[in-house]
């Protein structure tokens, strides 16, 4: 993890977040996933 923070840190690696839904919504966030329409990771907080 802290090989990946330090990539993240020297802007080697750049994630993209297509969509941020909160817990009460996963399933629109698993509709997004199985749509395949989506562009970057889905991100599910708490």
């Amino acid at each position: 993890m802290r090989e990946v923070a330090a990539l993240v840190k020297e802007g080697k690696l750049n994630p993209q977040v297509g969509a941020i839904f909160k817990a009460e919504e996963i399933s629109k966030a698993h509709e997004l996933l199985e749509s395949r329409n989506s562009t970057g990771k889905i991100a599910v907080y708490w």
